[in-house]
């Protein structure tokens, strides 16, 4: 019977694994349907809290289902020697207003205020 290789991050590898990458994957849910979708993201810790930013136009079903269900999942996931590093975190979801691109396309923020975030690193074992 082989080995658990998995493991748990630390916090500090938790921010290490945020700052490799800007691409998440962001779950949201309508009617009990889940909906997960690649984005771009930027995050920020302020003492103990992590906010994510994600852009997206106004419009679609990640929007509409934001507007019904703010609670959301992020997941984030790098490769790290053999094995992978992945983050999921928690949070809810609120819609900021940044503007309007050129086709008159309102533009829209999703900032995430995590209320629970876990990590951990899977290698591959044999």
């Amino acid at each position: 019977m082989g080995q658990n290789c998995e493991r748990s991050l630390t916090e500090d590898e938790i921010i290490w694994v945020l700052n490799r990458t800007n691409i998440c994957r962001l779950g949201v849910c309508e009617c009990n349907q889940p909906f997960v979708v690649p984005m771009f993201f930027t995050c920020c810790k302020d003492c103990d809290q992590i906010t994510f930013r994600l852009l997206s136009r106004n419009n679609g079903l990640r929007m509409r289902c934001l507007r019904t269900n703010q609670l959301v999942c992020i997941e984030i996931d790098i490769p790290v020697n053999g094995g992978f590093a992945s983050v999921i975190a928690f949070g809810n979801a609120i819609i900021r207003c940044i503007g309007v691109d050129d086709c008159f396309n309102r533009r829209d923020e999703i900032e995430v205020c995590v209320t629970d975030i876990t990590g951990r690193f899977s290698p591959s074992c044999t």
